[in-house]
């Protein structure tokens, strides 16, 4: 099994689980790296940070495969459950979606409060998010 990280030093890694050891450096941030995920068939891993700008890289080939932007604080990311869609809150709430290589798809600004959490539904049709605002959006 395959693990990410993120660093205060303006970078990611992905770990061999088992063995410890480090596989890959996911470099090119210029702030701390607080939030990376895996795609659901584990092919890419997105590597975030403090100022917002994303790093999507693949797994297999080591490469970069596109970057994205927020422009706003970053406070998490989600993968689409069954297709390359990428989710991003943000800390004045609006959430992001792209679909990776990077073509953006929409932009959600129903939130008032950082954006904290999020999580599709199954079948990947809708999802619901959650706001420091005390608001759930389906």
């Amino acid at each position: 099994p395959i693990v990410v990280t993120g660093d205060g030093e303006d970078k990611g890694f992905l770990w061999d689980l088992m063995t410890g050891e480090q596989l890959m450096e996911l470099e090119g941030h210029e702030d701390s790296v607080t939030s990376a995920c895996f795609s659901s068939t584990g092919d890419y891993v997105a590597s975030g940070d403090m100022e917002g700008e994303i790093r999507v890289w693949d797994v297999a080939k080591k490469e970069l495969v596109c970057e994205l932007s927020c422009g706003d604080d970053l406070t998490f990311m989600c993968w689409h459950p069954k297709v390359k869609f990428l989710l991003a809150g943000t800390a004045s709430g609006p959430i992001h979606m792209w679909s990776v290589p990077g073509q953006a798809l929409s932009y959600f600004a129903g939130h008032t409060a950082p954006a904290s959490a999020v999580e599709w539904a199954p079948d990947g049709r809708t999802f619901a998010s959650a706001s420091d605002d005390g608001r759930c959006i389906v």
